[in-house]
């Protein structure tokens, strides 16, 4: 149905952006979610393995030690701590490791 078509166009989108997300705050605390649910699982471990801009990994090789405000890999005046960007971490409590403890696999 309607999520199927969602889900492709958000990993079609993700694909033509050199494997990078490009929704804002309010979106990324789903597309993470509507993939998982539609089996895109190489594509989201790329999205999050990436160290190229736009990315957390970009974020992490500039010397961030939180999530910043915003992916742009240069201060100017953003917050430096902005745990809104965090809701991935909710997809892998809600979504990843609760279907590997009902499938019974280690965590790690």
């Amino acid at each position: 149905g309607e999520d199927k078509a969602i889900a492709k166009w958000c990993a079609d989108d993700i694909v033509r952006h050199n494997n990078h997300v490009t929704c804002g705050h309010i979106g990324i605390r789903y597309i993470y979610r509507i993939l998982t649910r539609y089996g895109y699982f190489d594509l989201l471990e790329s999205v999050l393995n990436s160290h190229t801009y736009p990315s957390f990994g970009a974020m992490l090789d500039m010397g961030a030690t939180t999530l910043w405000e915003s992916f742009e890999l240069r201060f100017h005046g953003q917050s430096l701590s902005h745990p809104f960007k965090g809701s991935y971490c909710l997809w892998l409590y809600e979504d990843v490791f609760k279907k590997l403890l009902q499938e019974e696999r280690p965590l790690w």
